[in-house]
């Protein structure tokens, strides 16, 4: 067995060598190798891409995948981008054998060279004031088409889902910025494989949301960094995943 962890900040190993992830621990618990490729502050086309990616290099069984907010976005960065705060990707050439047409484009893509950014709606309000481009919000909202937060956050977590399958690698969602997959399986198993049995939100299980457990004065430091969690709370997040989902690592 060979357990991959894939998605956002929440999916990354904390940089405190006391603190360990919890599917870290799920993992040292069943003696089974991990691999981290979380990518922080980044959009569901980025985090599915990089999560596939590792599933067709790898010979992996399991794979957590913990799904980002749904209004974040990336874009393509520009030379002179004023957003120095903003993490920067170069992807692999993941889709170059599709050869699509470049006559659209005054650039080359899918190339090493080729650098994004994450933008949207949550990632520009989230940071700070003074990194806030008041300019570029409204452009990029007025520009953005609003089916396609639904419409592109579904399509790349099917294609995620419907690799996994075709792998057979047992896939398992996170869900951290909201409860909406997790109070409508039924709604969202139409176009997500095997989702009845596959989603895990650990802050309805807390009895609490994203938004109201970093409101409280000893969460809110954990708040900027990677994995948001203590070691005691990815411990009693373990506790829960034991419980909801027994003998998932098998």
């Amino acid at each position: 067995m060979r357990l991959l962890v894939g998605g956002d900040s929440f999916a990354q190993r904390p940089k405190d060598e006391d603190n360990t992830h919890w599917c870290e621990l799920l993992a040292l618990e069943h003696s089974v190798p991990v691999d981290f490729v979380a990518v922080g502050g980044a959009d569901i086309s980025t985090t599915t891409l990089k999560t596939i990616q590792a599933i067709l290099s790898e010979q992996y069984t399991h794979c957590v995948f913990f799904i980002t907010d749904w209004f974040r976005d990336v874009v393509h960065a520009q030379l002179k981008d004023i957003h120095s705060k903003f993490d920067y990707i170069t992807p692999t050439n993941f889709y170059s054998s599709l050869n699509l047409p470049n006559y659209c484009f005054t650039r080359n893509v899918f190339t090493e060279h080729t650098k994004y950014r994450f933008t949207g709606y949550f990632n520009l309000i989230e940071n700070s004031s003074d990194q806030l481009n008041y300019k570029e919000l409204l452009n990029y909202m007025q520009l953005k088409a609003d089916f396609t937060y639904t419409h592109d956050h579904l399509s790349n977590l099917s294609m995620l889902a419907n690799v996994a399958k075709e792998k057979n690698v047992k896939l398992m969602l996170v869900e951290v910025f909201s409860n909406t997959i997790a109070n409508n399986v039924d709604d969202f198993a139409t176009f997500i494989p095997n989702l009845r049995s596959s989603v895990f939100n650990y802050f309805n299980s807390m009895g609490t949301s994203q938004k109201q457990f970093y409101q409280h004065k000893d969460n809110e430091p954990y708040k900027q960094i990677p994995s948001h969690h203590g070691a005691g709370q990815h411990k009693h997040i373990l506790a829960l995943f034991r419980y909801e989902k027994p003998n998932w690592l098998t």
